[in-house]
């Protein structure tokens, strides 16, 4: 929710304005930050990549060039929407300051991977 929103919907009553309710967050370590997005992930599937990782972090360098590591992105030329929050430093993690990505019908898929020091 917009300052302004707080300022003309919850706080309207008591009179106060949006630029006290940001400075009052903002004496308390609160700012405004664009959402990060994450997918769906269900708790089992948390729990899988948690023990992988547990499993690999002793690797060493040369173990981790051995991996090929890829990843995509949708371009579907339509208007790209940021979601703020307003959150305190080392909360972008926490549930409630995450935005859930949607699926995308048509577009373009961009691919890349990388293998230690190799771009594929």
């Amino acid at each position: 929710m917009s300052y302004q929103r707080l300022a003309t919907e919850i706080f309207a009553h008591w009179g106060v304005g949006e630029y006290a309710i940001r400075s009052s967050l903002r004496r308390a370590g609160y700012r405004r930050y664009v959402a990060l997005a994450k997918s769906p992930l269900t708790e089992a599937n948390r729990l899988k990549r948690l023990a992988w990782a547990e499993e690999h972090v002793e690797w060493t360098y040369n173990q981790w060039c051995t991996i090929l590591w890829s990843d995509e992105t949708w371009v579907n030329g339509t208007r790209h929407r940021k979601t703020w929050v307003t959150r305190q430093q080392g909360e972008e993690l926490e549930d409630t300051c995450l935005v859930t990505k949607r699926r995308r019908n048509r577009g373009w898929m961009f691919w890349a991977s990388f293998n230690g020091t190799t771009k594929g």
